[in-house]
């Protein structure tokens, strides 16, 4: 999926660069692509709206805390959007992803 694998991907490491940022290095000293890279999956074009209102959603969002209503709230306002109920729900199920990603738990 892509989320989960973009959430993997996007994990920053103890010297500050990501996940990605490490594999690209990687594959550039050895010419050789990691799995990581090679096999995540593209966004899928349907769900681009859902991914950018939830990538603004989770900078607004406090540190290490879910996503809030008074959030999507905002988004709404600043973009002009009226959210659907399953808009909400994937925002809030990929909230949970992102959260279990972080987290280790499978």
């Amino acid at each position: 999926m892509f989320a989960e694998r973009e959430f993997i991907l996007s994990e920053q490491q103890q010297d500050g660069a990501t996940t990605r940022d490490h594999l690209k290095i990687l594959w550039k000293n050895s010419g050789n692509q990691p799995e990581l890279l090679a096999t995540a999956p593209p966004l899928p074009q349907a769900a681009a709206h859902i991914w950018s209102w939830f990538c603004e959603a989770r900078a607004d969002a406090p540190q290490g805390q879910r996503i809030t209503a008074q959030v999507l709230q905002s988004i709404e306002w600043a973009t002009g959007a009226r959210f659907e109920l399953w808009e909400r729900q994937a925002l809030r199920r990929l909230d949970q992803l992102f959260f279990k990603v972080k987290n280790g738990n499978d």
